[in-house]
């Protein structure tokens, strides 16, 4: 059984601007962590149709690390993102919502 989480928010700037953070890396290494004692020391990410990605975890005392990676699915550049990861086949989609203004982003995750 697959549960499905859908997460939206309205993020009040340019698109560009918003799609540059998300998906560069020397961006992804400033927010993605699961916590302040954790930091992400590397990321890469081949944004192309077929794709990778990785983004290194570590806590910050060293004691342990571990490579988030991926694949890129889908893509249609400043609109749409779909990837997946190796850590037990994770689906994320990311696109503008066209319910509200071209600045909101929907982020959707489905996982088993």
């Amino acid at each position: 059984m697959k549960t499905k989480i859908t997460v939206e928010t309205v993020v009040n700037a340019p698109i560009e601007k918003v799609w540059r953070k998300w998906t560069a890396p020397e961006h992804i290494v400033n927010w993605c962590h699961a916590s302040d004692d954790w930091h992400a020391p590397a990321a890469e990410n081949d944004l192309c149709a077929d794709g990778v990605f990785k983004t290194t975890m570590a806590a910050k005392d060293g004691s342990v690390s571990f490579d988030f990676e991926g694949g890129i699915f889908w893509l249609h550049l400043l609109k749409r993102l779909v990837t997946f990861s190796g850590m037990g086949e994770r689906w994320i989609s990311i696109s503008r919502s066209k319910k509200v203004q071209s600045r909101s982003w929907r982020r959707l995750k489905q996982k088993r």
